[in-house]
C-alpha cells in the first residue's frame, strides 16, 4: 500500500497515491489484510529467526499507517482528512491490539526466545516483542486478553476525544474596557474586537496564552485570561476522569497495580514510587534557589505597584521583565538573527560538521504539499551522504501555526532498517512546529524571522529528526526512537543544547538585513538568562511530572480510598502545586485538561526531566570542549544514534558516558551548578 513513487504519483508526505482522505482508511484495510497474511505465514511455520523478520515487517506495515494517521490528525488543516485519520488510526490500533493478546503468536516468539541462538539486537527485538505482549496482559487467560482489547479501545477513543477538545475550545472574552490592556504583539490580529457588544474576543490557544501572561501588566487581566483559557476545554473535566479510570482497569486487568507501573515496567525508571521519591528530592534540593527567585519576583512586583503577593500568572511576566533588566537582551531585536534561512543553514551545519552529510532543500511533488494554496509554508530536505551522495533520510518542515494544529512534535513517516543485505530503506520524519507568522500564506527564508527560543525548540525537534534519521538497526521496530520514552528524550535535549554556544551560532546566526554576526557578548547574555530561573523552570516540569505519576497510579496515590466514580483530579493537582511551587494558585486548577502530553507520555512525562538529565552529561562528555568536532559527532552518532533501540538504554549510555548519573535530584543540582 505504502511507498514511493515517481514525482507525479506521490502523494501527501510522499506516500504514493495520498491525495484524497479516503485513501487513509483504504491504507489501514490494506495494511490488515497484509498484516493477516504474514500472521497466517508466522503461525503455520517452525519458530526461527526468519520469524522475527516476519514480525518486523507486521510491525512496519501497521506503523506505516498508524505514525501517518497520529501525524495528520495533529498537522493537517482540513478536518475531513484528520477525521479519516483517526477512523484509519483506531481501526487499524483495534487490530494491533488483538495480535498483541495472541497467545499463539506469543508463544512462537518464546519459540524463537529459548530455541535458538540469537545475536544481541535479535535478542533486543524478541525481548522487546514479549515484553511489549506482557503489558497487554498475555500472561492471562482469554477472558482477561479480551478485556485489555476491549479497555484498549476505550482508551483510544477516550484518548482522540481528549485530544479533539483539546483544539475544539470555547473562545475567552474579556470586556473592551479592559481588553485594550492586551498585549500580544505576535497574535494582536487574533483578538477579535465588537465595539457594539463592548466585548473582545481571542482564542484560547496556548501560544496566545502565553504571550499574553509574558507580555500584559495588569495581574488582574492576566488572571482572567490565564482562568478563561483553563476553563476552555469543559469537555476534557470528564473525559480525563473517564481515561484515568479506564486506564486504572486495563492496568489491573493486565496485572499491573496502576497505569503508572504498567507504563514505568519497560522504562529505565525501576518503578513510580523511584520516580515520585526522586521528583520530591529535586523539589527539596531546589528549595533554598526557588525562595532566592520567588523574592527576586515579589520585590519586581511590589516595586511595579501591585503587592507583594505572587501568583502563577505573574510568573511569566516578571520572569521575562528581570531576565531583560538583568541581561540586557530584547526578543525581537535578538530575532532578526534567526531568519527561517539562517536557521535552516544551521541544521545544515550540524549535518554537516558532526555527522559529514549533506542537508539539502529540495522541491515537492505537485501532489505532495499538504497545504495546499500555502504550501511555501512547507520545506521538504533530504540527508544525503557527503558532496550529493546516497539518499539517506527525508524531512519535511511545517514550522508555523494554523487553528487546529498542535504543538512542536516530530512525527515518524518511514521507519529506517538495514536488510541482512546491506540495503537501507530510507527514513522519512515530519518537525512540525507552532512559529507564528506575520504573513499567513507565504514564507520568505531570508525575511522570515523566529525568536531564539523558537530556534533551540526547532532544535530539539531536529534532535529527534537526527536519531529517526541516522539509527541503523536491522529492525525498523528498534529504529530511532522506538524505544522506552525516558531515554528517547536524550537525544533532542543534546542537540537543543548547541542554541546557546558561540562557536557554532557565529556561523549562521547573522543580522538577516545587514550580515552582521550574532556576538560572544549576546550569546553569553543567553545563557545567563537561560540559568535566571533555572529552579522555577525545572519545578514547572516537576509539578507536571508528579502530577502525571498521582494521575496514573494507584488510588491510594491519590488518596481517593477505594472509590473510582469521582476522581477530583483538580484538587490533586492543586494539592501538588501547592507544595512545590508556594504562589497563588486557581481555586480549582484545570490545565490537566488542556495538556496534550496526557495522551502519548501519560505516565511518562518524567521523561523530559530525565532527557535534560542524560543531554547534560552528554553534552559535558563529547561536545563541550569542541562542539563542532567530527569526531565528537562521530562518537555520537556511533554511541547514540545508530543503535536506536536495539541496545538497552542503561549500556548505551555507559558506552558514551562511563558511569551515567541516573537520579533526576542530583543531576538537577549538578545541571544548575554547571550552568
Amino acid at each position: 500500500g505504502l511507498g514511493k513513487a515517481a514525482d507525479d504519483e506521490i502523494g501527501a508526505f510522499g506516500i504514493e497515491g495520498l491525495d484524497r482522505p479516503e485513501r487513509l482508511i483504504e491504507l489501514a484495510q490494506e495494511a490488515r489484510t497484509e498484516i493477516e497474511a504474514i500472521i497466517a505465514e508466522v503461525l503455520k511455520n517452525d519458530a526461527s529467526v526468519e520469524t522475527l523478520e516476519l514480525f518486523d515487517e507486521v510491525s512496519d506495515k501497521a506503523c506505516q499507517v498508524l505514525d501517518l494517521a497520529e501525524c495528520v490528525k495533529s498537522i493537517h488543516p482540513e478536518n475531513r482528512w484528520r477525521q479519516a485519520a483517526d477512523k484509519a488510526f483506531l481501526g487499524l490500533l483495534g487490530y494491533i491490539d488483538e495480535i498483541n493478546t495472541s497467545l499463539p503468536c506469543y508463544q512462537k516468539l518464546k519459540e524463537v526466545e529459548q530455541a535458538h541462538k540469537l545475536s544481541c539486537e535479535e535478542k533486543q527485538m524478541v525481548s522487546s516483542l514479549l515484553s511489549d505482549m506482557e503489558k497487554s496482559g498475555i500472561l492471562h487467560n482469554e477472558t482477561k486478553r479480551n478485556m485489555v482489547v476491549e479497555s484498549q479501545g476505550t482508551i483510544g477513543l477516550l484518548t482522540s476525544q481528549y485530544h479533539e477538545y483539546l483544539h475544539r475550545t470555547e473562545p475567552i472574552t474579556i470586556p473592551v474596557s479592559r481588553a485594550d490592556a492586551i498585549y500580544a504583539p505576535n497574535y494582536s490580529s487574533s483578538i477579535k474586537w465588537d465595539r457594539i457588544s463592548g466585548v473582545a474576543s481571542l482564542p484560547a490557544d496556548q501560544r496566545i496564552v502565553n504571550e499574553i501572561m509574558m507580555y500584559t501588566r495588569s495581574p488582574q487581566l492576566r488572571k482572567e485570561v490565564y482562568l478563561a483559557s483553563e476553563r476552555a476545554s469543559p469537555e476534557n473535566i470528564q473525559i480525563l476522569e473517564d481515561l484515568i479510570v479506564a486506564r486504572h482497569k486495563s492496568a489491573q486487568v493486565a496485572g499491573f497495580e496502576s497505569f503508572a507501573h504498567q507504563a514505568i515496567s519497560t522504562m529505565m525508571a525501576s518503578s513510580p514510587e523511584s520516580v515520585i521519591d526522586q521528583l520530591d528530592r529535586v523539589v527539596e534540593m531546589l528549595k533554598p534557589q526557588t525562595e532566592k527567585e520567588l523574592e527576586m519576583i515579589k520585590a519586581e512586583k511590589y516595586a511595579d505597584g501591585f503587592g507583594h503577593d505572587v501568583a502563577i500568572w505573574d510568573l511569566h511576566f516578571y520572569m521575562g521583565r528581570i531576565k531583560a533588566k538583568t541581561c540586557g537582551l530584547n526578543a525581537s531585536t535578538l530575532s532578526q538573527y534567526f531568519s527561517l534561512g539562517n536557521c535552516i543553514k544551521g541544521l545544515q551545519i550540524l549535518a554537516d560538521n558532526l555527522f559529514g552529510c549533506s542537508l539539502v532543500l529540495t522541491t515537492m511533488g505537485r501532489k505532495e504539499s499538504w497545504l495546499g494554496t500555502t504550501r511555501s509554508l512547507l520545506q521538504k530536505m533530504e540527508l544525503r551522504e557527503k558532496d550529493g551522495g546516497a539518499l539517506i533520510g527525508v524531512m519535511y518542515l511545517d514550522l508555523f501555526q494554523r487553528p487546529t494544529k498542535g504543538g512542536a512534535a516530530t512525527y515518524s513517516i518511514q521507519c529506517s532498517k538495514v536488510s541482512m543485505q546491506g540495503d537501507l530503506t530510507i527514513p522519512t520524519v515530519v518537525i512540525a512546529c507552532p512559529f507564528s507568522l506575520s504573513t499567513a500564506a507565504s514564507c520568505d527564508l531570508k525575511t522570515t524571522l523566529i525568536f531564539h527560543h523558537q530556534f533551540e525548540t526547532l532544535l530539539h525537534e531536529f534532535g529527534h529528526a537526527l536519531h529517526h534519521m541516522l539509527s541503523r538497526t536491522r529492525f525498523q521496530a528498534l529504529s530511532g526512537f522506538r524505544g522506552p520514552l525516558d531515554f528517547v528524550e536524550t537525544p533532542s535535549h543534546v542537540i537543543e543544547k548547541f542554541a546557546y554556544d558561540h562557536r557554532y551560532l557565529k556561523l549562521f546566526a547573522k543580522h538577516y538585513r545587514t550580515g552582521e554576526t550574532i556576538s560572544s557578548d549576546t550569546v553569553s547574555k543567553l545563557r545567563k538568562s537561560k540559568r535566571l530561573f533555572h529552579a522555577i523552570d525545572t519545578l514547572n516540569s516537576v509539578y507536571r511530572a508528579k502530577v502525571d505519576q498521582l494521575l496514573c497510579g494507584p488510588p491510594s496515590a491519590r488518596s481517593l480510598g477505594h472509590s473510582q466514580a469521582s476522581i477530583d483530579h483538580s484538587s490533586i493537582v492543586r494539592s501538588v502545586m501547592e507544595e512545590i511551587l508556594p504562589v497563588e494558585l486557581p481555586e480549582q486548577p484545570l490545565w490537566q485538561t488542556r495538556f496534550e502530553h496526557f495522551t502519548h507520555y501519560a505516565g511518562s512525562y518524567y521523561s523530559y526531566l530525565y532527557g535534560t538529565m542524560f543531554a547534560e552529561q552528554v553534552w559535558q562528555s563529547v561536545f563541550e570542549d569542541d562542539p563542532l568536532s567530527s569526531e565528537a559527532g562521530e562518537r555520537y552518532r556511533r554511541t547514540v544514534l545508530e543503535p536506536g533501540a536495539s541496545k538497552d538504554p542503561k549500556a548505551l549510555l555507559e558506552d558514551v558516558l562511563g558511569s551515567p548519573e541516573l537520579d533526576i535530584s542530583r543531576a538537577a543540582v549538578v545541571s544548575s551548578d554547571h550552568q
